[in-house]
């Protein structure tokens, strides 16, 4: 699941990079700050929760297919405001 977001993230495995991580991590809150409500239940649900495009579709009366072009919109857009921002 978590894989998923592996595309807009980038590889740094230096402890050493503390400062580049809380940057990265500004940059994902003010993103998911930004997001329309419905969009932001739906990431956070499937990314921070760790539910399944089923499960929050049931909880929010959708289909599962447009949580999972949600989540996919989303990441797209993520990637771009990460690149957008020299991540």
């Amino acid at each position: 699941m978590i894989d998923e977001l592996f595309e807009c993230l980038p590889g740094r495995d230096d402890p050493a990079q503390t400062v580049e991580n809380r940057e990265l991590l500004r940059c994902i809150e003010a993103f998911l700050s930004s997001l329309p409500k419905r969009e932001r239940v739906i990431f956070l649900g499937r990314y921070f929760y760790a539910l399944t495009a089923e499960e929050i579709a049931a909880r929010l009366g959708m289909k599962t297919a447009a949580v999972k072009s949600s989540l996919y919109r989303t990441r797209k857009h993520l990637l771009q405001k990460l690149k957008e921002e020299g991540m």
